[in-house]
């Protein structure tokens, strides 16, 4: 029976393929998150100078806002080591405006 981890903190290999590491490590030594928020809003005025002559604004906005990071551990599994580790952390904001007079 092969445990969870050597006395050192790294992933044992498996007895009958020694190439091959513990299943966990691919699981437990790589993490990833991802995270998006959007808001979409509308809204719109009247003015009635005369029942007539009107005037309609609108205006609208979709924002979107995403943050992904990714860690790679460089100790505990062989994938980390021979990568050497690694991370990355990614933002995004975007947003899109529309107004319109009729």
């Amino acid at each position: 029976m092969v445990g969870k981890y050597n006395a050192d903190g790294t992933f044992p290999t498996l007895p009958f393929l020694s190439s091959l590491e513990n299943p966990l490590s691919a699981v437990e030594s790589y993490t990833r998150d991802y995270v998006y928020h959007k808001l979409l809003g509308n809204l719109y005025a009247e003015i009635a100078f005369t029942p007539d002559l009107k005037l309609k604004t609108s205006m609208g906005i979709e924002m979107g806002a995403s943050r992904y990071k990714e860690f790679l551990d460089p100790f505990s599994s062989a994938w980390g080591r021979n990568q050497q580790g690694q991370a990355s952390y990614n933002t995004s904001l975007n947003y899109k405006w529309i107004n319109e007079e009729i």
